[in-house]
């Protein structure tokens, strides 16, 4: 079994997202184990990764690896890696309604025609076969329903054909007078929790 786990966490080792991404991924690991299944982990760490935004060099290049459907190409490496995903774990802190701009960059390197989708007509078909995208995120107010970057990952991922989303959310960390400490070890207790169930789908 194949899980893809991307980090979009600036902060890295201070990333109280990454705390809580990480206890999930060694929670499913053990979970899968018990279960017989060998689990591989290719991570898209997005710090070290160097994706960049695709601009009109890549995008004409990429059009005609796309045509030709040439993918030992590096450009769709992280695509093609995509491809071989079980199971999706995102954790992106909570910025500006959103999420850090490297976790879009990393979406628009994962819209590969004729590898990750094709097109039926005007209709874009997904190819992954990933059954599950758990997504953990961590906030220092409140979200209080313009978490938007979440909605939008539950949309590119269930239009690429992933169909069980998931989220996991620690928010109200920095409100003055608020129990981090609690809000944070509830969050840890939901991923494991999380972790368990999912790992029963794959």
């Amino acid at each position: 079994m194949t899980i893809v786990s991307v980090s979009a966490c600036p902060r890295e080792d201070r990333s109280r997202t990454r705390k809580l991404q990480s206890r999930f991924e060694e929670a499913v690991e053990r979970a899968c184990e018990k279960e017989g299944k060998d689990v591989t982990i290719l991570r898209h760490d997005l710090m070290t990764m160097d994706l960049r935004p695709i601009g009109t060099e890549e995008l004409q290049l990429r059009e005609k690896i796309c045509d030709r459907m040439d993918w030992d190409t590096e450009l769709v490496r992280p695509a093609r890696e995509l491809m071989r995903a079980d199971l999706i774990v995102i954790g992106a802190p909570y910025w500006d309604f959103s999420f850090p701009s490297c976790l879009k960059v990393w979406v628009e390197h994962m819209m590969v025609r004729n590898l990750t989708f094709h097109y039926e007509g005007d209709r874009l078909i997904g190819h992954l076969k990933a059954k599950a995208c758990v997504y953990l995120t961590t906030a220092g107010g409140l979200t209080e329903g313009h978490d938007w970057g979440w909605l939008y990952i539950q949309d590119v991922l269930t239009m690429l054909g992933v169909h069980h989303m998931e989220e996991v959310k620690a928010e109200g960390l920095d409100l003055q007078g608020s129990r981090w400490e609690d809000i944070m070890k509830t969050a840890l207790d939901t991923a494991e929790k999380t972790a368990g169930r999912i790992a029963g789908l794959l």
